[in-house]
């Protein structure tokens, strides 16, 4: 798990949720917020993107599309990885 990785998960915990659906976030809004605004790290938006699918891939983040995109949300098993409930090398 990069650093990138554990940034955007954190970033994805503290979205929190809305009427108990967690919220969902496209790759711009994220580099947007850890990136240019919060100065977490310095990664491009394709960086960024490239780690949320990969991240979906390993099911810690759930990717939806539409006719405008593709957005994220965290899962139930990012919100354990991230509690320590789960070590990464589980995940592989």
């Amino acid at each position: 798990m990069s650093e990138t990785d554990i940034a955007i998960l954190e970033f994805f915990d503290k979205l929190g949720d809305v009427d108990g659906e967690r919220v969902v976030a496209p790759p711009r809004f994220v580099h947007e917020n850890l990136v240019e605004q919060m100065k977490v790290i310095q990664k491009s938006e394709t960086t960024i993107s490239r780690r949320m699918k990969k991240l979906a891939d390993n099911d810690l983040l759930e990717k939806m599309e539409d006719s405008r995109g593709s957005y994220y949300r965290m899962t139930q098993l990012g919100e354990d990885y991230l509690a320590g409930d789960i070590d990464a090398d589980e995940l592989e």
